[in-house]
């Protein structure tokens, strides 16, 4: 008796974050006569099948990708005898990444969440080459118009990279590269706190310009200067710098086909990563999650506002 258009009222009230109470109440007056709050939970729990309503054809140029970790309870194979005499499972609490893959088209300053995807064991590279084979199957490619893949540089994402192949150039976040920079900086004991963030901070200067040059000879030239004067006395942060270098330099690539596309876009995953702010802050609040399907309809809810507070902007 519940047929599609009950089930998109409730995925709809759902994304209003309309209680079951509320929802119980308001079908009491409908045709099919009122429903349990427990049916209507496992009804609102398909929120996790539902597509942003992505056209199959606007594939985005840029795709950034991340993962965010939420705590759910889960079984861990043993159990209990309750009150009643009656065997229970006992959970336990297991971190899990959720990884979650942001669309941008730099054209038009839009932005959609085109996928999000629950891990089991961690970031490993089956893991991510599970998720990115997803995107792919949906004709994310570089075929159909994808240009630039943005990644914070984990070791399992990067490996899964090279193995599902997009034929697109790979952008190593900027802020996470040089948020690593800052922390391999190292200073002299003998100075004062206040005197070691001054000394930090000068340094530090000198690594950021490399990447604020306007032209891609002078970003190689800066590079030098800053390996060779830095070598000796700051070891850890130039080794930092050296590696996956190029990967951080793509962005200058695409600068030179597309002129009218913004930088902002193309260097950072700092959209994605305001998304994933407002799931933090739904996860600190919930401290753990008593399924999947919970963690995930959280996902669905959050990426609905999302969407319609982009159309709206």
């Amino acid at each position: 008796r519940i047929g599609d258009e009950v089930d998109a009222q409730i995925q709809r009230w759902g994304a209003l974050a309309v209680s079951l109470r509320q929802m119980r109440k308001e079908m009491e007056h409908w045709h099919i006569g009122p429903l349990s709050q427990r049916t209507l939970n496992q009804r609102l729990h398909q929120l996790i099948y539902l597509d942003p309503g992505r056209d199959g054809q606007d594939v985005p140029p840029v795709l950034q990708v991340d993962a965010i970790w939420v705590t759910i309870l889960r079984p861990n194979g043993k159990w209990r005898r309750d009150r009643k005499g009656r065997n229970r499972p006992v959970k336990g609490r297991f971190k899990c990444p959720i990884f979650v893959a942001m669309g941008v088209w730099p054209e038009e300053d839009r932005c959609e969440i085109l996928l999000w995807q629950l891990g089991t064991t961690g970031e490993t590279a089956e893991e991510w080459a599970r998720f990115l084979e997803t995107l792919e199957a949906q004709g994310i490619r570089g075929e159909n118009g994808l240009k630039l893949i943005i990644h914070d540089g984990g070791a399992g994402l990067c490996s899964a990279l090279q193995t599902v192949w997009f034929d697109a150039h790979l952008q190593r976040c900027l802020f996470h590269k040089l948020r690593n920079i800052y922390k391999a900086i190292r200073t002299s004991e003998d100075l004062t706190p206040k005197q070691r963030r001054r000394r930090c901070k000068a340094i530090f200067k000198d690594f950021r310009l490399i990447w604020e040059a306007r032209h891609y000879r002078t970003v190689l030239r800066r590079y030098l200067q800053v390996v060779r004067r830095y070598r000796d006395s700051q070891p850890e942060a130039v080794a930092t710098l050296r590696r996956d270098f190029r990967f951080t330099v793509a962005y200058y690539h695409l600068e030179q086909q597309f002129p009218s596309w913004d930088r902002k876009h193309l260097r950072t995953t700092s959209r994605l990563e305001r998304f994933n702010h407002r799931l933090r802050r739904r996860i600190r609040a919930a401290n753990a999650y008593h399924s999947d399907q919970g963690a995930l309809a959280m996902v669905t809810q959050e990426a609905h506002e999302f969407h319609a507070a982009q159309r709206n902007s």
